[in-house]
């Protein structure tokens, strides 16, 4: 939606990169409360595998949303609606990969894949549904 880097100036748009972090991330907390906020070996969202694979996801959630509209954030939750039934950060399995314990995806390359292609998929899959 927004260009952030003018390739001819070089000049970086930090102002506007500063709205995206803070609106995507906004919403990611207001989706899970219960998971925001707490020490990593208590919730896959604040562990790296977690916040890598949510940052992946921030790409295709963001490209249509304008982080200057009014109702920006709640646009967000929206979009992570169709996720968020799909997750275990605290508790539980993944389901759809192979039943595997909430706690089980780790910060290393192979796991931040697998997890970050499953949320993407979700969401795609759930955007083509709607």
């Amino acid at each position: 939606l927004y260009p952030y880097r003018n390739i001819a100036s070089g000049e970086t748009d930090l102002d506007g990169i500063w709205a995206v972090l803070l609106c995507y991330w906004t919403g990611v907390r207001n989706t899970f409360p219960e998971a925001w906020g707490r020490k990593p070996e208590h919730s896959r969202l604040m562990h790296g595998v977690g916040i890598q694979a949510m940052s992946q996801l921030m790409d295709r959630v963001m490209a249509t949303i304008n982080p200057g509209d009014d109702d920006a954030i709640e646009q967000v939750e929206r979009e992570l609606a169709i996720v968020s039934p799909h997750c275990a950060w605290t508790e539980g399995t993944w389901t759809d990969l192979g039943n595997m314990p909430w706690n089980q995806p780790q910060n290393v390359a192979r796991d931040i894949k697998v997890l970050a292609n499953y949320l993407v998929r979700v969401y795609v899959m759930g955007k083509a549904n709607r």
